[in-house]
């Protein structure tokens, strides 16, 4: 059941247990019954308890909500020089309808919409000289939550493995992060593949 709110028009209200809710000012123009309000890609639809003084008003409906949406990839190889976990710098936006991706320092995505999302990551080594099981790892707040790894199996010809992830992620809206890092045990010195193909992706969107 949707609620029925108090408030004085030009002031601001906060709506609990909705996943996009953000703070919304209400506006209207005098005369209508029935009001739209909208803020953050969210609109809300309201009718008037009490016509004549415009202040209480019942929710009819929520449509839509802000949706953050990111893509972006590896335009270029970047080579990695230790066998310790080491962060992806996501270099290229495609997408970020939010302005939620920092691809100029951290290379992370934190949504400012609370929810759950789904993330898809592919990437594809370069340069790797052992055999071996080379590894990325989403991160959740600097905290590994999945590890995906591909197979350098031939020593003498290990190629380009690859390997990807797809997992829904609960994020709080506020604080909540995600990053990529890639691992290798034995190869001190190999590529995250990159270019204008986007071998090597980052994506993510909030699930309805």
């Amino acid at each position: 059941t949707l609620p029925t709110i108090d408030i004085l028009l030009g002031n601001t209200f906060e709506i609990h247990n909705l996943a996009a809710a953000q703070k919304i000012t209400m506006e209207s123009s005098d005369g209508d019954d029935i009001a739209t309000f909208q803020d953050g890609g969210m609109t809300l639809m309201a009718l008037q308890n009490t016509p004549t003084d415009r202040t209480h008003w019942r929710i009819l409906k929520v449509v839509g909500g802000a949706s953050p949406t990111f893509s972006v990839h590896r335009s270029s190889n970047q080579t990695i020089s230790t066998t310790a976990a080491t962060k992806i710098e996501w270099n290229a936006e495609d997408v970020d309808n939010n302005s939620n991706f920092d691809i100029a320092t951290n290379h992370r995505f934190t949504p400012t919409v609370p929810g759950n999302y789904l993330f898809v990551i592919i990437v594809r080594w370069g340069s790797v000289t052992t055999a071996e099981a080379i590894s990325m790892l989403l991160q959740k707040n600097g905290v590994g939550i999945y590890t995906s790894s591909g197979a350098a199996d031939d020593a003498a010809n290990p190629g380009n493995p690859g390997s990807h992830i797809s997992i829904i992620v609960d994020m709080n809206g506020t604080t909540d992060y995600v990053e990529v890092q890639s691992d290798s045990t034995v190869d001190s010195s190999y590529d995250i593949l990159g270019s204008s193909n986007r071998v090597s992706n980052f994506s993510g969107l909030r699930v309805p």
